[in-house]
């Protein structure tokens, strides 16, 4: 009896304590659910602050303000808080907990929804999977491809559904049989596509298989890339022979077809025969090859230019008819009389860049590095005198005035000529100053665009030793309308004028500015450019030919025999939105009325064949020993190009204006 009382205690205890441990595995299931719950919610709130992170940096960005620092400061703080930093914390604090209850609590709506019967059920029946993108965001897929995407409408509490594919959409609750109906539909036509889609996978090595079809591809240059994909559409790039790409063919799942470069084929035959008509009508060169061949065209098209020709002429070389060509450059060969190659300007392959080579085909340097540079001349004696140390202005003639001339253009002065109105004599002299003339640390010219046409004639004054108070500024417009009204002016040109960086079109095409020596009567737009061409000439001779310009608008002036000042100051004041002077409109009458009868008597340019020499501005000041070495140096940078008055004298220019002016 005892035997089974205690049989019975030992079930009931062995009941008791399997029950015990059941209940307690419920609650550790039940608390590891809480947790993942708990931990997918923790997940999907850090994307949400990564996405509100990479927002405001954007934003930040778009208003171009610093980014915030998002880094956790590790910087000490003082025991107690700072008074209205705190309160601004404390502020801050209670408002990001508002924002974060409240995107908590959409990512619970979200998750209830996702995790709910209908949806589960839904994704049951189509054999989908569902994973989270970002936020309120996920996607449907099957085998690792995506067939849907999804996004949660959070005033609706419904599901925006978009095909993959198609980008057709749906919106409503996974219960809604609208929503079912279009995920079922769709579901259905994706899967059928992929089906149609692995089918053209497996037909797509064919054109591998195809001798004749790859035969006819290296015929045109191209060859065919190694297939490319994996659980989606395949695809074979079209290759040239040094393997740039050219185009894909491949499959597309959402079409059902083959494609490439933007066209489709239902059948693997049809591909092979529309990829051959597309390669035989299109230029498939390589956007290399096709910059290298326009710059060939372009030097091709320079040999045949006129002037160019006019320009090798006069230099005695003779350009070669055909170029040759090695594996880096194509060279177009520069000959003297006798048919020695002397060099040749060559284009690199791959690289649309000229050089030009010597004789030995050895390259010099590249044409980017050419520009309207002049020779230096090796004459640095430093016996320096200053121009504030000059003596006092030269002496002024009673009747004589002078009048600071200035070509401009968006504000650069191009063009200084110092004009000398001699009232007794009646004549008139010209004296153009050289813009590269090196002045106080800085080129004559930009004090002009800094300081304005005042403080240039004020140092013009000081370096001349001129009295000179009056200027007129003209832009380049001016210039132009001015020869116009005067129905163009007559310029003789003693020597070729030929400017290959000075681009004209004419007779529908563009071509150098080049006009053989001659007179010529020209438009404002005609005179404008040999006023400005200097690339292949100077800045001296373009001063020459810039008082041949003025000179030549003197004389129409004068020729036309105005007398009716109504019209007079009609003319000047139609100009007179393009001048920058100190004259008043009655001066400009005045001067235009008396000085049109008067002679030209000179014209003067202060050049390196007189009183000045040509020298960089990191060179002019060294000693002749700093400049050899530091001419030896190749990373040397000489600086920009300027002109100074000999032995750095000042005196010499005062002298030479005192000649030029016949002053006493």
């Amino acid at each position: 009896m005892l035997r089974i009382f205690g049989w019975i205690v030992c079930g009931f205890l062995i009941l008791g304590l399997g029950l015990a441990l059941f209940m307690e595995k419920r609650r550790i299931h039940a608390f590891e659910s809480r947790l993942e719950k708990q931990n997918r919610e923790l997940i999907a709130l850090q994307g949400d602050q990564q996405i509100l992170k990479e927002y405001t940096q954007r934003t930040s960005r778009y208003m171009n303000v610093p980014p915030p620092d998002f880094a956790p400061e590790a910087v000490s703080r003082p025991e107690g808080p700072e008074t209205g930093n705190f309160e601004l914390a404390a502020y801050d604090a209670v408002s990001f907990l508002a924002d974060y209850d409240r995107e908590l609590a959409n990512q619970r709506l979200f998750s209830d929804i996702i995790e709910g019967e209908d949806f589960q059920a839904l994704l049951k029946r189509e054999g989908l999977d569902f994973k989270k993108t970002s936020g309120l965001k996920g996607s449907l897929f099957s085998q690792g491809m995506d067939f849907f995407s999804l996004e949660f409408n959070l005033g609706e509490g419904s599901l925006l559904c978009q095909a993959v594919w198609d980008k057709g959409s749906c919106s409503g609750r996974p219960d809604s049989g609208e929503l079912q109906s279009f995920i079922h539909e769709k579901n259905r036509e994706i899967r059928q596509s992929r089906k149609k889609g692995l089918e053209l996978n497996r037909a797509l090595p064919g054109l591998y298989r195809d001798k004749a079809f790859r035969k006819s591809l290296k015929e045109k240059g191209l060859i065919l890339g190694k297939l490319q994909g994996s659980l989606g559409s395949y695809a074979i790039p079209v290759l040239r022979l040094d393997l740039s790409p050219v185009f894909n063919t491949g499959t597309s799942f959402a079409k059902s077809c083959f494609i490439f470069a933007d066209q489709q084929s239902p059948t693997l035959d049809e591909l092979k025969n529309d990829i051959l008509d597309y390669v035989e009508h299109h230029d498939l060169r390589s956007p290399r090859k096709i910059r290298d061949d326009l710059a060939e065209e372009e030097l091709r098209k320079l040999y045949k230019d006129a002037a160019f020709q006019q320009r090798l002429q006069d230099l005695g070389y003779i350009p070669s008819d055909t170029p040759r060509e090695d594996n880096d450059y194509i060279y177009y060969d520069l000959r003297d009389s006798e048919g020695h190659t002397k060099g040749a300007l060559a284009l690199q392959k791959g690289f649309s860049t000229f050089y030009l080579m010597d004789g030995e085909d050895v390259p010099v340097r590249s044409l980017k590095s050419f520009t309207p540079e002049h020779k230096l001349t090796f004459s640095f004696d430093m016996n320096t005198t200053a121009p504030g140390a000059l003596s006092q202005e030269l002496p002024m003639l009673e009747g004589r005035e002078y009048i600071l001339l200035i070509g401009s253009h968006e504000h650069n002065a191009d063009t200084m000529i110092i004009m000398a109105l001699d009232g007794p004599n009646e004549n008139i002299k010209l004296l153009s100053i050289p813009r590269d003339l090196y002045y106080q640390g800085r080129k004559i010219n930009s004090i002009y665009r800094h300081s304005g046409p005042a403080v240039l004639a004020a140092a013009l004054s000081s370096i001349t030793g001129l009295n000179i108070t009056k200027y007129v500024g003209v832009d380049m417009y001016a210039f132009i309308d001015i020869i116009n009204i005067l129905d163009g002016i007559d310029v003789t040109l003693e020597r070729a004028l030929v400017d290959p960086t000075y681009k004209i079109r004419e007779n529908g095409r563009w071509t150098s500015l080049y006009y053989p020596p001659g007179t010529y009567h020209l438009d404002g737009i005609a005179a404008l450019r040999i006023a400005r061409s200097r690339h292949t000439s100077s800045d001296f001779a373009r001063s020459t030919r810039q008082e041949k310009v003025i000179s030549a608008l003197k004389e129409k002036a004068a020729a036309m025999n105005i007398t009716d000042l109504n019209k007079l100051y009609g003319i000047i004041q139609v100009v007179e939105q393009y001048l920058d002077t100190n004259l008043t409109t009655a001066e400009m009458v005045k001067y235009v009325l008396s000085c049109r009868n008067y002679g030209m008597e000179g014209q003067y340019v202060m050049n390196t064949q007189n009183i000045l020499y040509s020298s960089y501005t990191n060179l002019y000041a060294l000693s002749p020993e700093e400049q050899e070495e530091a001419l030896k140096d190749e990373d040397f940078y000489k600086g920009g190009w300027i002109v100074l008055p000999k032995e750095n004298d000042w005196g010499i220019i005062r002298q030479f204006v005192r000649d030029c002016f016949a002053l006493p």
